[in-house]
């Protein structure tokens, strides 16, 4: 009898223990299920924004070549040109080829063939493609033959091939033509590619005299095309370096597939080569609209749909096993300490994400900068002598304006992390507030000294005000600048001032593009931006900048904005006595 109430006791606690454990690991379970999916998240946003800024610097290489065109009047040697693209060629190993491609009419086919040859080889001529073989081009109209290339090594197929002969191509040849703008191909089988994988094309047309705004006008002054030749693994191969997120994805635009990435492999595949075992579904994938973010690319959209590798899923599921092994030992008291860890662990985690996060932002909007001062330097040095004075004062501003973006940028970034680690500090001083405001007039508008964006209407009655100049500086110039940077470009900007002995009213409103209701609450958090920003270049730091400096001096932030017409700031600080 008693042997048995002593099995029957410890069968109980066995039982009790294990009912306990088996709770204790659901809880913990969820939690971390919830914790790995937020990560997830994150961690596939920041490698969606890191492909999404390679695809930008390439068309950004593309638009410093059409301003050299555009300086040169067209008029462009081959040795210029192999000169002139060899540093982003080498800086930027995404890159399969850039390309010039002019426009030849029928006429002059036979005397364009007899220059080339002169500079390339006896054999040079206009071909295509017919059934994967070069062949030499049928009579056409005009032809829009592959004419510099760099680097020729590998790509020496290219030359001489008439981009208007295969339709995908023609097809965004075409769409850029017409508009004007910069446009990417379908997925393409390029000309020198010996392998299964895929490749892209983006045009950037280049019109001598500048064309008017039609389609007429554009057809007519088509001079030809500058245009980048990309490789799909490549590009993604890229944008990846120095990720080590164990997180595979494929990439699709709305027709067809384009590419895959195996995290273990660390390299990009293609469709042949697929183990359809990569592409498995996950409980972190549950909705796919957390695990598919879109890329833009030359007015075209790409999707890219992640999945978590196996030794992500590895990493997943021993969190929960070792719990569960765990609770057979412990009490209910121990899951409370779990709580209180697994709590801390999302804390670092978070605060981990964030520093990712702001180095992958900050990297970008100083190396984006960079290069253009880098691109448009070297164009001066090496054209100093063919450059025109007003065509040297265009890049002069260039320069400047980017200088300028980048100290805001500084700026930004130094008074969040003195505001953090407490040295933001209020040391308030008399201010003459007209003449504050002007200067930062000035500075955010330096290029339109007769017709300003930003109009002041101070009501206050006093000239002098007692504030602190940095904090008050860095709240105008972020807000006013947010302003000018999200409306239309000759839409007015409103700053009015209002105020008693006690308080100062700073209200600025634009006819933007608005803030959208679900982001007001999140649109002060570092690095946040609303959904609604598409191309416009920004960090998402302004208004956290802006928040912080306010409430340093004991005041208030408050958002008024409809998404069909513009944004109200208002701003009330208090004076100091």
């Amino acid at each position: 009898m008693k042997r048995w109430k002593a099995y029957a006791s410890l069968s109980l606690v066995m039982g009790i223990g294990m009912s306990l454990s088996a709770i204790a690991a659901g809880f913990v379970g969820e939690w971390e299920r919830s914790a790995h999916q937020l990560e997830f998240q994150r961690q596939t946003e920041n490698l969606a924004i890191a492909l999404q800024r390679t695809l930008n610097r390439y068309t950004d290489v593309l638009l410093s070549i059409g301003d050299f065109y555009e300086v040169s009047q067209n008029e462009v040697s081959q040795a210029e040109f192999s000169l002139f693209v060899r540093r982003s060629i080498s800086t930027y190993p995404g890159i399969q080829a850039l390309e010039w491609s002019p426009l030849i009419l029928h006429r002059d086919r036979s005397f364009y063939e007899e220059s080339m040859q002169q500079i390339w080889s006896d054999s040079f001529a206009i071909v295509e493609t017919e059934n994967n073989t070069l062949i030499l081009a049928k009579e056409r109209s005009e032809y829009f033959p592959v004419t510099y290339i760099e680097p020729l090594r590998e790509n020496e197929a290219a030359l001489g091939f008439d981009l208007a002969s295969n339709t995908t191509r023609r097809e965004a040849l075409q769409l850029a033509r017409e508009t004007g703008q910069i446009f990417a191909t379908k997925r393409i089988k390029l000309v020198q590619e010996p392998t299964n994988q895929y490749g892209f094309l983006v045009f950037l047309p280049i019109y001598y005299p500048f064309p008017q705004d039609t389609i007429v006008s554009r057809g007519d002054n088509i001079k030809g095309f500058v245009l980048g030749v990309f490789r799909i693994s490549d590009v993604i191969e890229e944008a990846l370096q120095g990720f080590n997120e164990r997180i595979n994805f494929s990439l699709h635009d709305r027709d067809n597939f384009l590419g895959f990435y195996d995290s273990i492999a660390g390299k990009a595949i293609g469709e042949t080569d697929l183990d359809p075992s990569l592409q498995k579904e996950h409980i972190l994938c549950s909705n796919s609209i957390f695990c598919t973010h879109s890329l833009k690319i030359g007015q075209r959209e790409w999707f890219v749909r992640f999945y978590p590798s196996e030794n992500y899923l590895l990493v997943f599921r021993w969190g929960m096993l070792s719990t569960l092994i765990i609770g057979f030992l412990i009490t209910i008291i121990l899951a409370f300490y779990l709580w209180k860890w697994q709590s801390k662990l999302q804390q670092t985690r978070e605060i981990s994400n964030l520093k990712m996060q702001f180095f992958s932002t900050t990297s970008h909007e100083f190396r984006t900068p960079l290069s253009t001062i880098l691109i448009s330097a070297q164009s001066l040095i090496n054209n100093q002598h063919n450059f025109s004075e007003e065509q040297q004062l265009k890049i002069y501003h260039r320069i400047q304006n980017v200088t300028r973006r980048l100290t805001q940028l500084l700026n930004d970034i130094l008074t969040l992390a003195r505001a953090e680690s407490g040295h933001l500090e209020f040391t308030p001083e008399i201010l003459i507030l007209d003449q504050l405001c002007w200067q930062i007039v000035d500075e955010l508008e330096p290029d339109r000294l007769e017709q300003r964006r930003i109009q002041i209407e101070n009501h206050y009655p006093d000239r002098q005000v007692y504030l602190n100049r940095k904090l008050l500086r860095a709240i105008l110039t972020n807000l006013l600048g947010n302003a000018l940077k999200y409306s239309p470009l000759e839409s007015a900007v409103h700053l009015e001032i209002r105020g008693s002995d006690r308080e100062l009213k700073f209200k600025i409103w634009d006819r933007g593009i608005g803030i959208p209701k679900e982001s007001r609450e999140k649109i002060y958090e570092p690095f946040y931006r609303a959904n609604n920003v598409g191309n416009i270049i920004g960090t998402g730091l302004g208004l956290s900048v802006v928040k912080t400096c306010v409430e340093l001096q004991g005041g208030s932030i408050a958002i008024a904005s409809r998404t069909e017409g513009g944004t109200i700031f208002t701003v009330k600080l208090p004076l100091a006595e």
